[in-house]
């Protein structure tokens, strides 16, 4: 169960149980929406308004096209899909079931819909989604008015704790189901992507380069085949050239003589001042001292 849908609005009605569905829907759902129910007899712009009254453009937007109050058109539908885009909402899959599309709008041609269709061809008997679902050859997926069906209504009376819903499908993955619901989908490894060198690469083939670039670091850094030992932890093999130390070990030893050395020049230093004060001083020695 991983995408679901409530009503905001139907027409210009506000759905009361939309600001709970709001607040629940994230919590249980990585995929989830609003839908709009469209009464053709509500103008498209003044049915906009109602939804953006009360849902933010961050919701996607699923115009339900189904009203048999009125005369839908092609151009109803349309204009609706504008003036909800117009005002800042994504919109999700246009549900227009294969029934209502043929037989009252005649069967127009939906190819200029920004968005895939939303059909709906329902199986008997009530059961649990996966107990009702017709399967990937079934119908319903099939285009129309040629668009493609992307989500597919296969039930009114799927069981959910024995509450009856709804029953939605897609036949993709999850990486169609996150662009359906207008979010970026889990990179894979077989996606392309420019590497440093301007080249495209597979990003198996990033990942790969960069292990074996990283792997010669540490061996670089903490010696010969440090880079084999499992876990997190790891003991450097160390450099013969370095005193069977690593890099970083090296470096640090280094400093520590480096810092006796300048100890010992500091003492130096000190004794060769009071030298040379003394032979400026002294009447006895140095420039003071009789010919």
């Amino acid at each position: 169960m991983s995408f679901a849908t409530h009503k905001i609005c139907e027409a210009t009605w506000q759905d009361p149980f939309w600001p709970r569905a709001r607040e629940h829907m994230p919590a249980h759902f990585e995929y989830w929406g609003g839908y709009v129910y469209c009464r053709v007899n509500t103008a498209p712009e003044v049915e906009a308004d109602a939804v953006a009254a009360y849902a933010d453009t961050t919701v996607p937007i699923q115009i339900d096209y189904e009203d048999l109050t009125g005369t839908p058109t092609l151009a109803d539908l349309l204009a609706r899909v504008d003036a909800l885009t117009a005002r800042g909402f994504k919109l999700l899959p246009v549900y227009l079931p294969r029934w209502y599309w043929r037989d009252h709008m005649g069967s127009p041609d939906l190819t200029g819909l920004p968005v895939p269709v939303w059909n709906s061809s329902y199986v008997n008997g009530t059961g649990t989604v996966a107990q009702l679902y017709p399967g990937d050859d079934h119908p319903g997926w099939k285009p129309m008015g040629g668009k493609d069906i992307a989500i597919l209504q296969f039930s009114s009376t799927a069981s959910i704790r024995g509450q009856l819903i709804d029953g939605n499908a897609i036949r993709g993955g999850r990486d169609q189901l996150a662009r359906l619901f207008r979010k970026e989908p889990d990179m894979q490894l077989t996606d392309m992507i420019t590497n440093k060198d301007g080249n495209e690469v597979t990003v198996g083939e990033l990942l790969a380069s960069i292990d074996l670039h990283a792997s010669w670091v540490v061996d670089q850094l903490a010696g010969p085949d440090s880079r084999r030992q499992p876990g997190p932890d790891l003991n450097p093999t160390g450099w013969t050239q370095l005193d069977g130390k690593s890099v970083v070990d090296s470096v640090a030893s280094a400093h520590d003589k480096i810092d006796a050395v300048t100890a010992v020049l500091g003492e130096i230093q000190d004794k060769v001042q009071a030298v040379l004060e003394r032979l400026d001083t002294d009447p006895s020695v140095g420039r003071h001292r009789k010919q």
